[in-house]
């Protein structure tokens, strides 16, 4: 019974460290292509939860969760600070390398505070982006990483 009791206790603890820690509502999508693969990873973050998602690019092939999870409220802060330090209207709806047709391809929807802005990237180091995808990185497992280089 005291082992029940503090199974209970912790799982408790837990899932309250858990639930409701972001204040500020927002979401952050990334649909990272790999056109070379036929597949997208598509990431979503909200003052909620984290998400990743293999997305199949070939006839009858299935999508599946990879990871989902709530955020706990350390990881909402470090994403709610880099969010409410960037004024969305100040990003371009296209960063692009015109001498390169395949290859490194993302789009980011960004929702904060009633506002949306959608960002494509075709192979193109933008340096806030990089920043943004350095924070969805801590969040995520490892494996799941974004792979976004930046130039030497």
């Amino acid at each position: 019974m005291k082992s029940i009791l503090l199974v209970n206790l912790f799982l408790i603890t837990m899932s309250s460290s858990f639930i409701g820690n972001c204040k500020e509502q927002y979401s952050i999508e990334v649909w990272d292509y790999d056109y070379s693969m036929a597949y997208t990873t598509f990431y979503k973050i909200d003052a909620d939860s984290v998400t990743v998602e293999y997305i199949g690019g070939i006839k009858n092939e299935r999508d599946s969760v990879l990871m989902k999870r709530q955020l706990r409220e350390d990881e909402c802060k470090v994403v709610w600070n880099f969010i409410s330090s960037h004024n969305i209207d100040h990003f371009k709806d296209k960063y692009s390398n015109p001498l390169v047709d395949d290859g490194d391809r993302k789009r980011v929807i960004l929702n904060i505070k009633g506002k949306s802005k959608t960002i494509e990237i075709a192979n193109f180091y933008q340096k806030d982006m990089g920043e943004l995808f350095d924070v969805i990185n801590k969040i995520v497992n490892k494996d799941l990483q974004i792979k976004y280089k930046r130039p030497s």
